[in-house]
């Protein structure tokens, strides 16, 4: 069985445990009721702060793109597609096969190789890891009781070590390259091949990393990626008071953020499950919200967070396919006129 088929099988099975450790502590009739009682407008101000969030990382990613392209007159409008589309598609389908589509399915429209956009997709991504850990580290220091909640003391290390490593990738590639190579260079790995394969991978990473920072303002795209990620992350508050309840900015924030960066873990696509479950105990730990409430809340934002942007890439995807469809089955002239 290959590794591709063993992560899907892996992952599915990961989400299906969380979604049964979510379902054994409550009551389904009791989310249902707390879900039925939801405040419908401040649903939607929450799907607008998700729509406005998802949009400025557009922005951020049209940045990068404009910088590696060729030329580099690519317009915003054009990117909008790939990055639904990528997200939809990641929504549905193991493996991230969004962001594989996204470096090849979309090279041409937006006027780049493969190889650019991809990397795109690595500084994207370091971006968003700094991004949450710095949301998570603020967050977490201004929750309440943090003695409560496991995820807070397990992290005190980790997320600094996490800060410093993502910032040292997008300020000084060079040097986190020189720190790989020092890594490699220590016995018992020194020499062995697949340390060799691995480094080089990291080096010609490191090499696409570095062209995209060179050609855009990393200030800018810092700044879309902080408020993209906070609009984004929003969701958590506007739904809860949806839903009758009030939760403390910085803990709705944390308590998000621990929700995405779950994705590490294998799961199911959308993280169904694990983004539930971490969401919950962290609602009910540092909100002191009744467990049926905490997974109305978890469930109902993270359907306001993955539906549209599903919706928005499969429709595009069919409507895209359909004029193609539809362009085909139009016979060409042959230039004899009628």
């Amino acid at each position: 069985m290959s590794v591709p088929v063993l992560r899907t099988c892996a992952g599915f099975f990961v989400g299906g445990v969380f979604i049964y450790l979510v379902l054994r502590r409550v009551e389904l009739s009791a989310v249902g009721s707390a879900m039925a009682r939801a405040d419908l407008r401040w649903i939607l101000i929450a799907l607008a702060s998700m729509l406005t969030g998802f949009t400025l990382r557009c922005v951020r990613w049209w940045l990068m793109v404009r910088a590696v392209a060729s030329p580099n007159k690519v317009r915003f409008r054009v990117c909008l597609p790939p990055f639904f589309v990528s997200y939809g598609v990641n929504n549905l389908l193991p493996l991230r096969a969004g962001d594989a589509i996204r470096v090849v399915g979309f090279n041409r429209v937006v006027s780049c190789s493969p190889s650019s956009l991809l990397a795109t997709l690595l500084v994207e991504r370091v971006l968003d890891l700094l991004v949450l850990l710095l949301m998570a580290y603020a967050a977490g220091v201004a929750a309440p009781h943090p003695d409560q909640f496991i995820y807070l003391s397990s992290l005190q290390i980790v997320l600094p070590v996490g800060i410093v490593g993502a910032t040292a990738v997008l300020v000084a590639p060079a040097s986190a390259m020189r720190l790989i190579d020092f890594i490699a260079n220590q016995p018992p790995v020194r020499g062995t091949r697949i340390c060799l394969h691995i480094t080089e991978t990291i080096r010609r990473l490191f090499q696409a990393l570095d062209r995209v920072r060179v050609g855009s303002s990393l200030f800018a795209l810092l700044l879309l990626s902080v408020v993209g990620w906070v609009a984004e992350g929003m969701v958590f508050v506007l739904v809860a008071y949806g839903l009758g309840s009030s939760v403390a900015t910085s803990t709705a924030l944390f308590v998000y953020v621990m929700g995405n960066l779950s994705q590490a873990v294998p799961g199911t696509p959308g993280n169904f499950g694990t983004f539930e479950y971490i969401a919950r105990d962290g609602l009910v730990a540092l909100a002191g919200l009744a467990p049926a409430l905490a997974t109305s809340v978890a469930l109902v934002a993270h359907l306001v967070i993955w539906i549209p942007v599903t919706l928005i890439g499969a429709a595009y995807l069919l409507v895209n396919s359909t004029l193609q469809q539809a362009n085909a089955a139009v016979p060409t002239s042959n230039g004899s006129g009628t």
